[in-house]
């Protein structure tokens, strides 16, 4: 650690958002969310405000959280990308979740 570095700790963005997909959160929109966060070096978390959070990285966690259309999602993103990495994974929810490429 560098001596500019004493006290700061990891980078963290929360950002809260609506599902607006009709099936809600299923396997397609997780594996675009899971594919988009790999593209930083932030670890990312989505989960219902208040509740419990699964890392994007992890299909069984992201599957069980059980989200539906509708709910509120928090986007959590931490590490020295953090706002890069939550404004990504943001911006699928906003555009529907658009196949990459």
């Amino acid at each position: 650690m560098s001596a500019g570095d004493e006290g700061s700790g990891p980078e963290v963005r929360v950002i809260d958002t609506l599902v607006g997909l009709p099936e809600g959160l299923h396997m397609r929109p997780l594996t675009i969310i899971a594919t988009t966060a790999a593209d930083f070096v932030s670890a990312v978390r989505i989960g219902r405000p208040g509740g419990p959070s699964a890392d994007v990285t992890s299909m069984l966690e992201m599957l069980a959280l059980a989200i539906g259309p509708g709910e509120e999602v928090r986007i959590e993103a931490t590490g020295r990308d953090a706002d890069a990495a939550a404004a990504a994974v943001l911006e699928l929810f906003d555009r529907g979740f658009p196949e990459p490429g």
